[in-house]
């Protein structure tokens, strides 16, 4: 076709052209989505967390092996090992660096797949492989995140155990970690408060001396060095042997309105339970996040799967997109479930 015929058909060219452009907008239908496409950078970082009660030499103990798989690996050129991320003494990362692409047949993604399923072979470890974030300040590179936000942290756990266990099964999708860690050993200690105001004993005079006492938060006076000119906090604790059964808050005493010294194990009971180590808040609201690590499955496509999925599951609650933002909606009790990249 020449251009002569171009300009003597100048009505057939111009609905041509429309048809053709109509077509290939519409042909983006069955195409893979990507906001940013997986490459091989030569590096990545994979994530370990033992058993939230683990002291700082067990969990040592167990991440050092995971290490030592890493550096024999011939396509891993160094490992940096970090133990005690975000202040958790059991968590830890490993900074992987690999040789160049050209002088090794697997690629990164591969390598990843390799290192999960030999490191998952560890009793009480938790493991998993991501990219280097390209966004920098601590975000975690995962395509799909999750946050699921209410008054109700038991509520808000079970859901995210839910959705996280049917994310599990979902093909592509290979690790599926979340925010929240609970676990953590507490004591909870109930004051009753009938028998406080019967002794003449303030509450507040109970969670006074067990502030002081156990946990060292309450400061006691202010020391001035006259020498450097710097003023100092101090503050008093029992010492260890002391408070280290949960017995020992109960041989505790505290006094009276009328000066009477009254032990507290006639005032309080002690139940040891487990807590989350990090609550984390979204809209001054407690929040969950929930992040998913994928691999050979178009991020498209799990966007559908993920909304299919969190319709179909027992959150109560549903999540509508406009234009590229999620806005959540809310159910009566006030727990709400939005994606966010």
């Amino acid at each position: 076709m020449s251009w002569p015929f171009s300009l003597d058909h100048r009505a057939i060219m111009l609905v041509g052209a429309l048809a053709l452009f109509a077509g290939s907008l519409y042909t983006t239908k069955y195409l893979g989505k990507e906001f940013v496409p997986p490459e091989d950078q030569g590096q990545f970082i994979v994530r370990m967390e033992a058993p939230i009660d683990y002291s700082v030499e067990k969990a040592d103990e167990l991440f050092r092996p995971a290490e030592e798989i890493l550096r024999k690996m011939p396509e891993v050129r160094a490992v940096l090992y970090r133990l005690g991320i975000g202040g958790s003494i059991n968590r830890a990362i490993m900074m992987t660096s690999l040789i160049p692409k050209s002088e090794r047949k697997k690629s990164q993604m591969d390598l990843k797949k390799e290192i999960r399923e030999k490191l998952r072979k560890f009793p009480g470890l938790k493991v998993s492989a991501e990219d280097f974030s390209m966004i920098g300040g601590g975000q975690r590179q995962v395509p799909i995140q999750y946050s699921i936000r209410g008054p109700d942290l038991a509520a808000i756990q079970d859901y995210a155990k839910q959705i996280a266990g049917n994310f599990s099964k979902m093909p592509g999708i290979v690790d599926v970690d979340t925010s929240l860690e609970m676990g953590k050993p507490e004591l909870n200690i109930y004051i009753d408060r009938d028998k406080a105001a019967d002794l003449g004993v303030d509450v507040a005079t109970i969670a006074q001396a067990i502030n002081l006492l156990i946990s060292g938060e309450t400061e006691v006076t202010k020391y001035k060095d006259e020498t450097r000119g710097k003023r100092y906090d101090l503050r008093i604790r029992l010492n260890p042997e002391e408070r280290r059964d949960p017995d020992d808050l109960g041989r505790l005493y505290v006094r009276s309105r009328d000066g009477r010294l009254v032990e507290l194990r006639n005032l309080v009971r002690v139940q040891e339970g487990g807590g989350p180590s990090v609550i984390n808040r979204e809209d001054r609201q407690r929040a969950v996040t929930l992040l998913p690590v994928s691999r050979g499955c178009l991020s498209g496509r799990r966007w559908k799967a993920s909304t299919a999925l969190r319709l179909r599951s027992c959150l109560p609650t549903l999540s509508r997109n406009t234009g590229d933002r999620p806005i959540p909606w809310r159910n009566h009790s006030g727990t709400c479930c939005s994606p966010s990249s």
